[in-house]
Formats: structure tokens, sequence, C-alpha cells
């Protein structure tokens, strides 16, 4: 049910509408109060069923509020208007990842910066007992300046069934509600337990994909994806793009092991290997650095010579008129008398 420009909720008027998924409608909204603009999603009806569904829809969003980083996009509220829930969150420009890869793939250096920033927003959140499970393109969004921000933590168990206190979603739940099966770990498609590392194999998978133009699994029905996902290995990065570095091919490749105890451990170690990688890329060639050293320190040399070559010749010069001068003009009446 889309709700109409002009409406409020709460406090909030609607202004448009932004977009639409499994996760719920998403409008541009106005808080009056505050006086600034506001992105809310409109979460699904199915969400608030019972009592039971609506203290969990609240438990889960106050712990989303507590998120606060810069990579993370804000949650400023949560409200329900008769039987619409909505979450009021920040209101971020620019575009989405997924509305960049239209455009093409990343380069090598790129594609670390904002998987730094995707992993250090992990991070945090993890801290706080947040797992995304369902990060991919179209939830990371990036600022006109570079700043990378990540959308809906957490929605996924806030819309899964039952009261939430199994963090496991089955293939069916996920499907319907909130995964998006091409970034889910095997784990999280196949109905086992979740934790952290979850969100390290989706982010191995943005950033295959930020690399490569595609995803590293594919599938044209859902149990074709899923048999791809379990047995095969996907094409490495180096040898669909010469200039991915092997370090960069290894650092994605371990994001995404389907061995729980070889995978990253957290997005932290994930985070520190990127900003690594990213340093040593962009730090000038030890050739060029050298060149650059040698040239200051050769050109006052150069410059000391030159300015002996002049004084020398100034000099030279100087004697040479003198004693032409005497010889002509003192010299010879000299002998005459």
């Amino acid at each position: 049910m889309s709700i109409a420009a002009g409406s409020r909720l709460g406090r909030y008027e609607i202004v448009e509408l932004l977009g639409s998924g499994g996760m719920g409608m998403v409008y541009l909204a106005r808080d009056e109060r505050l006086q600034r603009e506001v992105a809310i999603k409109v979460l699904p009806p199915s969400v608030l069923t019972d009592d039971q569904a609506r203290r969990r829809f609240r438990k889960e969003a106050l712990a989303l509020a507590k998120l606060n980083h810069p990579n993370i996009a804000a949650v400023y509220d949560v409200g329900q208007d008769d039987d619409i829930a909505y979450i009021v969150m920040e209101r971020v420009t620019g575009e989405s990842l997924a509305e960049r890869l239209r455009r093409g793939p990343l380069s090598v250096v790129d594609t670390l910066d904002v998987g730094a920033q995707i992993a250090d927003a992990l991070s945090d959140a993890h801290e706080h007992g947040v797992i995304h499970r369902d990060l991919k393109p179209a939830n990371v969004m990036i600022t006109p300046k570079g700043l990378v921000k990540v959308l809906d933590f957490g929605l996924a168990k806030l819309l899964a069934p039952g009261d939430g206190a199994n963090p496991s979603l089955s293939r069916t739940e996920v499907g319907r509600a909130a995964g998006t099966p091409l970034y889910m770990s095997p784990e999280q498609a196949f109905g086992d337990d979740v934790d952290a590392r979850t969100d390290v194999w989706s982010l191995g998978v943005l950033l295959y994909e930020s690399l490569a133009g595609r995803t590293p699994f594919t599938g044209a029905t859902d149990w074709a994806l899923m048999r791809a996902l379990s047995e095969e290995q996907p094409a490495t990065l180096r040898s669909l793009r010469g200039d991915v570095p092997a370090d960069v091919d290894t650092l994605i490749s371990q994001a995404m092991s389907r061995d729980l105890a070889t995978r990253f451990q957290s997005a932290a170690a994930v985070r520190h290997e990127a900003r690594r990688l990213q340093a040593a890329l962009s730090a000038p060639r030890r050739d060029d650095a050298s060149d650059a050293r040698r040239v200051p320190q050769r050109t006052p040399y150069v410059l000391a010579l030159a300015l002996s070559v002049v004084i020398a010749g100034g000099t030279w010069f100087t004697l040479r008129t003198r004693h032409h001068t005497w010889a002509t003009r003192d010299a010879l009446p000299m002998a005459d008398s």
C-alpha cells in the first residue's frame, strides 16, 4: 500500500516515494519538528501481526538506533501509525553502489577503499550485536564526497518470522522477506545459524562484483544458484582482470571461504588488510621516488658549476681585455722612447 504525498506519519510529512523492495517502501519525508529531510522506511504489513511481533519490532528497532558510526545511515526514530510500522532514517544523498557498478567495475584502489569503509561499518555494528544479513550493492550508498554509508542494518532479522531468538533464516523465509540470494553466505542460504562472518562473506561477494563486474556465483534458477553456491569455485579475479594484484585476489577469496574456520573471523580483519593493500598500491613506486629524490639533490651542484663557469669566463675576458689595452697603448710608446 503506497502513501500519498502530503500524508503524515506522526510528525513526518511524506514528500515522495524513493523506492520499494522486499524490505518495504522508502519515502522522502520532512521532519517538521527538526526542519530536515529524512528517509522513512514503511515496513510490510505482515511485520506487525500481533502484540509479540510489535514488541519484537520495537526491541530490534531500538537496537538499530544505538548504532552511531559515520559509515552507517543513522536511525532517528521508530513509530507506528494505525497498522503502519515505520523507521525514520538519515537521508543519504549520492548513488548506490549498484547504480555505480552499472557504469562498469571499480578500480582496484577504489574497491579497497569502499571495502574498508563497509568493513568499518560492519565491525562497529557487530560490536553492538547487530548483523546486517542483507549486505548488497543496493544497500551501500556513496556520497558525492566518496563517503560510504551502509543502509538497512539488521532489518533482515527484524523482518524474520518468529520471536527473533534464533537468528537463522531458512531459504524460503529469506527469499520471501529479507534476503538477496546472490550475496548470501552458504550457512545463511541453507538455514544454518549465522554470526558476524556471514556479513564477511557478503562483503567478499560485493568486492568481487566491484572488480569483476559480475557476482561470483550465478544460476538460472534458485536451485541452480544454490548448487553453485555449495559446489562451484568462482573464477579467480586475476583470470578476469590482469591488473588485480595477487594479494587482493587472496583477500577476497578468504572473505568468501566456505570454511568458517579459514574465512576472515571479523570485519575488522578485512578492514585492516584492505587498508594495508590500499596504502601499498597508492604509494609511489620506489624507482619513481628515487628519481624524485635525486633531482633536487643534483640541481644545486649543476647550478653551482654553471655559476663557476660564468664567473671564470668573465674573469678571463676582463683580464684579457686589460692586457690587450696595456700592450697597445702603454707598452709600445715606452719601447719607442
